[in-house]
């Protein structure tokens, strides 16, 4: 129901009663009034403003000469000097609605709608400049109430960087619709507008609610509960580095739930994969407890890191030996590596080969068959593929979603080959030109995101290079870029985990990058156990071996001085591995395999 002219002349008294008794009560301690003339002819009462107190009454007085934009921006230094005061905040909200309503009696709608978009980002619950900016689109021709109307004002605000007027389309849209995309969009601009709080706020609204059943929601749902992780994480940050211990834990943990939960939804969100490494590994260096190893395990399969997740397996496996996790996520591994497009044939046939010696031991495992049958369709033995294929589905139909799939696809194409031919011309293979084109294209993007780069622009660049790895996750000039990026932004964890796809991808640098960075991250770590290894203090120092081990698992010397540290306290079971480990890996590193 519209309100009453009655009612709307009381809510503007009221206000204006307000603000000016905000003027009143400074004027009274004050007690020195001065009168300041202009060029105008303009006479000021009150003082000149240094302080936030007297910025909002300079700001009332000038108000009350309907000097509008004076106004507003006293109003806005007030705001500014003392953030925490709502009464400010509400004198500003206040003044852009009467400057709004001025405007719309002079019939200058745009500038009218302006203010009133002003005044709602000031204050949300402003609902006389809400209703008044309803008011104003409907007699620009544009229906007010129609959510695809007004998400078009917000995305087109969105895109040319007025992200308030953004954020305030947002919210009306997430009034009209109240679903689970509107309240992440709304989210996503309060986070980009630089308001980490309010949107997290509206990014846990939009996690809680329905989405739509499609490719495009759930990509834009996992990308709402990454970015939920990624302001926990940051947050979690703050806290340790505050000495906050028990919150920087919890917030840790909180931000991890958030990235598998967007993985879960999306296992291809690689902005998800990477906060969900990084507090892995955090929680790791915190407390290498089984779960806390098994999740970093995890994070790598998905990164396809594949033997940094074995080394994360390994690690379970000396903590709870019998665990039947360790089963499961071992098949879990070798399934991804069966799958990931970044597996060269001759690690294929070392797993096909490793497979058949464990079918060999238990031949009525259904996940193992399916696994090898996997495997095999990979190398084009068909045949055999289909062999394995059916033993899974005589022991186990619910082994893979797809095994039914598999088997009569692999059917029709042993059917296909053994009947006469069709004619059918073969498929011809991309023309020179398109191959040239997409080289060109993927080229000048590269250019793009190096200039991006060269600026400081940071941000962007991830963005950008993070979009072209959505395009080509095998672009391994990509992972190289978004490992610079992220050492350049002090994000190391993230800059070795990008490295690490890199060099797995064969770019050329990307190892030699992450040795570096990695070298430069644990020597400080080993120069403490070193310390602390002279004084005697042998646990304190195993702890800082065995951080820097997680860092980085290819340093010899470490595995030895951790079994120097682990002999001294008693271990002699764990030093005696750590040697074994130290011993594997120079033998590596002098035959160079």
């Amino acid at each position: 129901m519209k309100p009453t002219i009655s009612s709307k002349s009381l809510r503007f008294t009221a206000l204006a009663v307000l603000m000016c008794t905000s003027w009143a009560l400074a004027s009274e301690a004050k007690k020195v009034s001065q009168t300041i003339g202009n060029d105008n002819g303009i006479v000021l009462l009150t003082p000149e403003p240094h302080t936030a107190q007297e910025h909002n009454n300079r700001a009332v007085e000038l108000g009350s000469k309907e000097l509008w934009v004076d106004a507003i921006r006293e109003h806005e230094l007030a705001v500014e000097l003392d953030q925490s005061n709502s009464p400010y905040r509400t004198n500003l909200s206040a003044a852009h609605l009467l400057y709004g309503k001025l405007c719309k009696e002079k019939h200058n709608l745009y500038d009218a709608a302006r203010q009133f978009r002003a005044a709602l980002f000031v204050d949300p619950k402003n609902a006389e400049a809400d209703q008044n900016l309803d008011e104003v689109l409907n007699q620009m021709g544009k229906a007010s109430k129609d959510a695809k109307v007004r998400q078009s004002f917000a995305e087109d605000a969105d895109l040319g960087g007025d992200f308030e007027t953004a954020i305030v389309e947002y919210r009306k849209c997430a009034q009209l619709l109240d679903d689970g995309p509107t309240h992440a969009e709304l989210g996503r601009s309060l986070l980009r507008s630089g308001l980490p709080v309010d949107a997290f706020k509206e990014l846990s609204i939009g996690a809680s609610k329905p989405w739509p059943a499609d490719d495009s929601a759930s990509k834009a749902q996992s990308d709402c509960h990454a970015s939920l992780g990624n302001i926990l994480r940051e947050y979690a940050r703050v806290a340790k580095e505050g000495g906050k211990d028990n919150l920087y834990r919890i917030r840790l943990r909180s931000a991890g739930i958030e990235y598998r939960r967007a993985v879960t939804i999306n296992p291809l969100n690689t902005n998800a994969i990477l906060g969900l490494v990084d507090v892995a590994q955090q929680a790791v260096a915190l407390n290498p407890t089984f779960d806390n190893h098994l999740t970093l395990a995890s994070a790598y399969q998905l990164q396809g890191d594949f033997g940094r997740a074995r080394l994360e397996l390994d690690a379970c496996r000396k903590l709870t030996p019998s665990s039947p996790e360790i089963e499961q996520a071992r098949k879990s591994l070798c399934l991804a590596e069966v799958k990931s497009s970044t597996t060269t044939p001759a690690a294929l046939s070392s797993i096909v080969a490793t497979l058949k010696l464990q079918l060999k031991q238990n031949s009525s495992d259904a996940k193992l068959w399916y696994i090898y049958g996997f495997a095999c369709e990979r190398q084009s033995d068909r045949f055999t593929a289909l062999d394995a294929y059916k033993h899974a589905l005589t022991l186990d139909a619910a082994v893979a979603e797809d095994l039914s799939t598999r088997i009569e696809r692999l059917k029709q194409a042993a059917t296909a080959n053994n009947s006469p031919s069709t004619g059918a011309a073969p498929a011809t293979e991309q023309s020179s030109s398109d191959k040239t084109g997409g080289l060109l294209q993927s080229l000048r993007k590269y250019s793009e995101i190096e200039a991006l780069l060269r600026s400081g622009k940071l941000d962007q660049a991830k963005e950008a290079i993070l979009a072209q790895i959505q395009i080509s996750p095998r672009a391994g000039r990509a992972w190289l870029l978004l490992g610079l990026a992220s050492e350049r932004a002090n994000e190391t964890d993230f800059a070795i985990a990008a490295y690490h796809q890199a060099d797995n991808l064969k770019e050329p640098g990307a190892k030699v990058a992450a040795e570096s960075l990695n070298t430069a991250r644990v020597a400080p770590l080993i120069a403490q156990g070193d310390e602390l290894a002279k004084s005697g203090d042998w646990a304190r120092a195993a702890s800082l071996y065995r951080q820097a081990t997680i860092l980085d698992n290819d340093l010899p010397n470490v595995h030895r001085k951790l079994a120097d540290a682990l002999q001294h306290l008693g271990d002699d079971r764990d030093a005696s591995l750590e040697r074994k480990q130290a011993d594997e890996l120079e033998q590596s590193l002098k035959t160079g395999t």
